[in-house]
């Protein structure tokens, strides 16, 4: 059962929910945690608060509000409010039901006496490292707002990187599948009208005529198991991304793509340039840094590359010199600002520099790759239909020749 309270601790007033058998041992828990209770009540269960929860679980929480977390927290404390006052506050500014419980759980985990940080790794879902590693460094050097304020800039800048470079792919996307679908209605009903006329003349048809009729006899006949072919084969592929192996390949696929390889080694190197000198200039050590950036970065060939320059610089190497090591996947730039930060004690803010410059190589690739990929589409499309008329067309001269 559910009992909400109320009493003080330490002549602060407190307040919460807690579960338990009975009030009295919500009482009994609430003295050893030092807290004076004054009232202790069950919680009705509402229709409303079994919709919200039943909604949280097939919900989740998106980059976008975990910015408005940060920033709003940041704000609220700036201002003067206390902690537990302000999560309340953003928990009823909040329209999604999974954040909202995740918030009333931090909030009565702070009412109990834990540190933010500790409240919030109890959400490794919702929550990174990144997250929590900052916001325990914010806590123990007594700068909890301005860390929760670095926080939100390093996951707004990260949110409009991965924004660019979606929105630089939804165009070709659109263009490829609209094309793919259009092609599939004119061989399933367009195609078959002809192959009775093509039959009917008993010509020799070109190999281009015959492998369209093939197709399209195949999708009105076997389009079902066409379709099942598709999607298992789909399937395999997204769970296979998802096998260690399957994500080092990926990787390694997508750094030596043309045009799209330079790109992702941007987007890595921005991501890690970022995430490491917001990490370090919250108060959070190197090799602590390095770790988590490690796990942050979602290409293993990067994730590799820092793990090793953990291992380097355990044993007293240097960063930026690693870094060098690894120039297939990692621009000089990246490590010979990370060499400069080191010799003059300004890491943090060199990679702020690196970080700020490779953003705007993706802001300005995302920018020219509607105009290299454009051109490219259309000369797909052109070979596509140009096969298709001329497989269709030639036979039609060549009944012509032999009448």
């Amino acid at each position: 059962m559910k009992f909400a309270y109320e009493g003080q601790k330490d002549g602060v007033k407190v307040s919460g929910s807690m579960d338990a058998l009975d009030r009295f041992e919500v009482a009994k828990n609430l003295k050893k945690e030092g807290v004076v209770v004054s009232s202790v009540a069950q919680e009705k269960a509402t229709a409303s608060s079994w919709i919200i929860y039943f909604t949280s679980l097939f919900s989740r929480v998106k980059l976008s509000e975990k910015i408005f977390f940060a920033s709003n927290l940041s704000a609220m404390l700036t201002a003067g409010l206390p902690l537990s006052r302000a999560l309340t506050v953003i928990e009823r500014q909040t329209v999604n039901p999974a954040m909202g419980a995740v918030l009333q759980a931090i909030g009565a985990d702070i009412n109990k006496g834990k540190a933010l940080s500790s409240a919030i790794a109890a959400h490794p879902k919702v929550f990174s490292p990144v997250f929590v590693s900052m916001i325990a460094a914010g806590e123990s050097s007594g700068k909890l707002s301005s860390a929760l304020t670095l926080l939100s800039d390093q996951m707004s800048k990260t949110f409009a990187l991965k924004r660019k470079i979606k929105g630089a792919m939804v165009y070709p996307a659109v263009i490829l599948c609209v094309t793919a679908v259009v092609g599939a209605i004119m061989l399933v009903y367009i195609v078959p009208t002809l192959t009775g006329t093509f039959a009917g003349l008993n010509a020799e048809l070109p190999l281009s005529t015959k492998f369209i009729i093939f197709l399209s006899s195949f999708l009105a006949t076997q389009g079902l198991w066409a379709l099942v072919f598709i999607a298992l084969l789909v399937f395999g592929f997204l769970r296979f991304k998802k096998t260690e192996s399957g994500m080092r390949s990926m990787s390694v696929f997508y750094i030596h793509l043309p045009i799209i390889g330079k790109l992702v080694k941007e987007y890595n190197t921005a991501v890690f340039s970022r995430t490491l000198a917001s990490l370090v200039s919250s108060g959070v050590d190197l090799l602590t840094a390095l770790s988590i950036t490690s796990n942050v970065l979602q290409n293993r060939l990067y994730r590799d590359a820092v793990a090793s320059a953990q291992i380097a610089v355990e044993k007293g190497g240097s960063l930026g010199k690693e870094l060098s090591l690894s120039k297939d996947i990692f621009p000089p730039l990246a490590s010979e600002m990370a060499l400069v930060g080191e010799e003059t004690g300004k890491l943090s803010e060199m990679l702020e520099r690196a970080a700020s410059f490779f953003e705007g190589e993706v802001d300005t690739a995302t920018k020219d790759l509607g105009a290299v990929i454009e051109p490219l589409l259309m000369v797909i499309i052109g070979v596509a239909v140009g096969f298709f008329a001329i497989a269709i067309i030639q036979p039609i001269y060549s009944i012509g020749d032999h009448i």
